[in-house]
């Protein structure tokens, strides 16, 4: 539901007309027939029941504007009224992705996904996979905690984009929130001891989930991928280089490669610890040349979680398979979560998981061998040993992602209706040991009905 503002509006309120005002569950809005003064109580009563509120969700119906559209105005009005915390942005559609960026650098993501060359069919739905339909973002004193007061969060629409899109905006507090320094050279590093060191000594007795941002991160990523193999890391950072082209110069390739990756992280914790597969490992990815120092913002999430648990997935072969019926039949309690987030982390580091558009898994499959074809192994990748799959799907894992919130409203996922969840399994015959079995952590947060 969504409260349209009038077109006459107070010019002091000229930075927030465009908008439209969220309908939070159980507290309905009638459409606004006053002056701003009108606007400015409404607003007031949004911000107090954030503050009443375990977990608050609203669907933002948002005119695009061109290749890119900026939402952090918008979505702050959302976050106003939490101290800290984190803001889970997801775009239901298929045909955009969110992005964390300079406006400069988000402008050249719709040429860079071009450049992919992800081919005709269901090109729209390849770059999203790649990109991304979601991202969360800390909050610090009701802002978005986006480091540079040049960057901002933007919708980048493909060709097919519609004139409009609903993000669904959905603001956890935190229960503690600290942060850890890190000094990296260029390339792809394993710092999950450091980071995992600093969330374990924040973290409260419950059960929850563990959020690792990069708040000011332009040219540098967060990643989860193998943590044994120190080649897995070095073929990473040469992979990141050959897919975003280097024609638009050293910077921009480095804050490109940056949004591919994604600026964050979000794992299941349990009692005092993160939860991983065995063989998987937090990476921070320093795209720029030299070295750099990152600021990773730890934020740990505990209150309204009402459920954790383990699901099993089998994937019947290589490929992007829909695997949405055989998720939710193993998420229980999901019925009971009146709005929230379902949190899922893949324990594998050759498979992926993601939510894009119905009965594409073909394309989408074909698209990541054009990505990342297995002809790299014979020119410059190392970790070539087990297999002419293993290292492209590792690669694979960090383009797509092997973690994921989804918005959860009425007891169901919060999705468009032609989106699915999609278990991406990059490998011939599967994990080592496992086969196509592929297990992933579940963590439900949010308001109960």
């Amino acid at each position: 539901k969504h409260t349209k503002l009038p077109e006459k509006h107070n010019k002091e309120e000229s930075s927030i007309h465009a908008a439209f005002v969220p309908v939070f569950a159980g507290f309905p809005l009638s459409p606004l027939e006053s002056s701003g003064s009108c606007f400015r109580l409404v607003i007031a009563v949004i911000v107090a029941e954030i503050a009443a509120m375990v977990v608050a969700q609203t669907v933002l119906t948002v005119p695009l504007k061109g290749a890119t559209t900026p939402l952090r105005s918008l979505v702050e009005q959302v976050s106003a009224g939490l101290g800290a915390g984190v803001a889970s942005l997801f775009v239901r559609a298929t045909s955009c992705s969110l992005v964390a960026a300079t406006e400069a650098c988000a402008r050249q993501v719709p040429e860079a996904a071009d450049r992919l060359a992800l081919g005709d069919t269901h090109s729209d739905a390849a770059k999203t996979l790649v990109f991304g339909a979601g991202l969360t973002v800390p909050v610090a004193d009701g802002a978005l905690a986006l480091g540079d007061p040049e960057r901002d969060v933007y919708i980048c629409q493909w060709a097919g984009a519609a004139k409009q899109v609903d993000v669904v905006v959905t603001v956890l507090p935190a229960s503690q929130q600290q942060q850890a320094s890190l000094s990296l050279a260029s390339g792809c590093h394993l710092v999950h001891s450091q980071l995992e060191r600093k969330a374990v000594a924040a973290a409260s007795d419950g059960k929850g989930i563990s959020v690792f941002s990069l708040p000011g991160g332009g040219e540098a990523s967060l990643s989860l991928n193998e943590n044994c193999d120190p080649t897995v890391r070095t073929d990473l950072h040469n992979a990141l280089g050959h897919v975003v082209a280097d024609s638009c110069g050293a910077a921009s390739q480095a804050a490109l490669q940056a949004v591919l990756v994604g600026p964050s992280v979000v794992l299941p914790a349990s009692g005092t610890a993160i939860t991983t597969g065995m063989w998987q490992g937090l990476y921070c990815c320093q795209h720029a040349r030299g070295k750099s120092k990152s600021d990773v913002l730890i934020t740990n999430i505990s209150k309204g979680t009402i459920a954790q648990g383990q699901a099993e997935l089998v994937a019947p072969s290589r490929g992007c398979h829909d695997m949405t019926d055989d998720l939710v039949k193993q998420i229980s309690s999901l019925e009971k979560c009146q709005q929230g987030v379902l949190q899922l982390t893949l324990q594998h580091t050759s498979a992926s998981i993601a939510v894009n558009q119905r009965g594409v898994g073909l394309a989408l499959e074909q698209a990541l061998n054009t990505v990342v074809p297995e002809a790299w192994n014979h020119e410059f990748l190392e970790h070539t040993y087990e297999g002419p799959d293993d290292c492209p799907g590792h690669i694979k894992s960090t383009l797509v992602g092997a973690s994921l919130l989804i918005p959860v409203a009425k007891g169901r996922l919060n999705l468009a209706d032609d989106q699915v969840f999609y278990l991406c399994e990059h490998r011939n015959v599967g994990g080592w040991g496992g086969g196509h079995r592929r297990k992933v952590v579940w963590t439900l947060v949010g308001e109960q009905s």
